[in-house]
């Protein structure tokens, strides 16, 4: 079994489909933040726009395969050496995302970093959420690799329909 990280240009159709239909529950959740307002077409549109319409200056949208089969989509920012995961969606190998808790996928991520020239992992999260709770107990079970340093990122939330009840935001960076 091997995974694979290619750099390709994101578009909707099945492939966004299949990752978001697997994705909508953890979108729901509270992985992401939308306003109220949004129903899960309007998700959806938001998510095809965030991931498929728009190029920035050193963003890269990475697909995540395991044995041929796509299984993650990730818009990411490589700045300083740091691959910063900022959106993705995740997808289901044999009805199930377990693949993301094995040290076969981390270790994965982390050569592929370094293939690249980085030499830190990020991501930015809802604090407390379920991708904070994921990555942390991810590190104290020895499953992240690196050495992890956070920093809540209340200053940093500019989105004009966040308001001070929205939840903090959280980058969690692990510096191999």
């Amino acid at each position: 079994m091997a995974y694979t990280f290619t750099e390709i240009v994101f578009t909707s159709g099945t492939t966004f489909d299949s990752l978001y239909a697997d994705s909508l529950e953890d979108l729901e959740s509270g992985t992401c933040i939308f306003p109220n307002t949004h129903n899960s077409e309007n998700k959806k549109d938001t998510l095809i726009n965030v991931l498929c319409n728009q190029e920035h200056e050193n963003m890269k949208s990475i697909e995540v395969a395991k044995d041929g089969v796509v299984c993650m989509w990730l818009q990411c920012y490589f700045l300083y050496n740091t691959l910063l995961w900022k959106h993705g969606l995740v997808g289901k190998i044999n009805n199930s995302k377990s693949w993301t808790w094995t040290n076969e996928f981390h270790q994965a991520n982390k050569d592929w970093i370094q293939s690249i020239g980085g030499t830190k992992f990020a991501l930015e999260c809802i604090k407390g959420g379920r991708i904070d709770t994921y990555f942390t107990k991810g590190t104290t079970d020895g499953m992240c690799l690196g050495t992890l340093t956070t920093k809540d990122l209340e200053d940093d939330v500019q989105d004009t329909y966040i308001t001070t009840t929205q939840p903090i935001l959280k980058r969690m960076t692990w510096e191999y």
